[in-house]
């Protein structure tokens, strides 16, 4: 049995942790995985880092990290930016989509007014795309 749930960031932060190196590659965008824990945990009992979790059977399956703040450009404008996702290639597709749309009204019940996205999978951008998101910014980027 497929269930979502919508969390602070710190109530499972041990159980994304020890999924973390199934999939290390599939997340990293700078080399190997180094998490700042204690800086997601603090974030997360603050009130600015969720996740949505998948479980299929109380198995974590999949996920997606939010932090939330105002935009410092635009005060009146809460932002929620997606700092990690993940989702077992077994559960890929309709599941995505689902793990999408459920972010997408939780973060809009906390008052987030955008959600952005930052992928390495072009796969998820297709998706997300055809769910009404559009690219807003290029980010461009080098490794130094």
């Amino acid at each position: 049995m497929i269930e979502f749930n919508f969390t602070p960031f710190h109530d499972v932060m041990i159980d994304i942790a020890e999924l973390l190196p199934e999939h290390e590659s599939e997340v990293m965008y700078y080399g190997p995985v180094n998490v700042d824990w204690n800086y997601y945990m603090a974030a997360g009992m603050a009130g600015q880092c969720h996740a949505v979790t998948v479980r299929d059977n109380g198995y974590l399956v999949g996920y997606s990290v939010f932090t939330i703040d105002n935009n410092p450009n635009h005060k009146h404008t809460i932002e929620a930016s997606n700092a990690a996702i993940f989702l077992d290639k077994g559960y890929r597709g309709k599941i995505g989509r689902e793990m999408f749309l459920y972010a997408q009204k939780r973060l809009s019940g906390m008052g987030v007014k955008e959600i952005h996205y930052m992928i390495k999978d072009e796969r998820i951008g297709k998706l997300l795309g055809r769910m009404g998101y559009a690219p807003d910014h290029t980010v461009w980027s080098i490794a130094v």
